[in-house]
């Protein structure tokens, strides 16, 4: 069975991602969660809305304990995190599961960053307007 191994500074710990079937079907478990949120429309319910980002909350934290066999402690040290660095954090376990280079992954976060960034861009100038 072939793993790689990753550090997890907000942990403080290394940990072996195991490329196996079940952590390869739960990575894309994170991944089908995440595209969902990222389809939902704002003109859906609000409470399908809040369904979908409590649903999720609970997947970023969920996930990671999963694949790495986290404890209470790690799990609530997680839970503490900003959103956004979990998420990241999340993304980049399910692309090492899935066997990607360092470098593919790097590449695969920068442009979720550059897309949050012109996200947050086209906000900006719409409020302007």
């Amino acid at each position: 069975m072939r793993a790689t191994k990753i550090y997890i500074k907000e942990l403080k710990k290394s940990f072996n991602v195991r490329h196996t079937n079940k952590m390869m079907r739960l990575s894309y478990e994170f991944q089908l969660e995440m595209a969902k949120l990222g389809q939902l429309s704002d003109n859906a319910e609000i409470d399908d809305q809040f369904k979908a980002m409590t649903k999720y909350s609970h997947t970023l934290i969920d996930f990671p304990v999963q694949i790495l066999n986290l404890d209470e402690d790690d799990e609530n040290k997680l839970d503490e995190m900003d959103q956004e660095e979990l998420q990241k954090l999340d993304v980049r376990i399910a692309l090492t599961v899935q066997g990607l280079s360092k470098r593919e992954i790097d590449n695969t976060l920068n442009a979720m960053d550059e897309s949050e960034q012109s996200d947050n861009k086209s906000v900006k100038e719409e409020q302007h307007d």
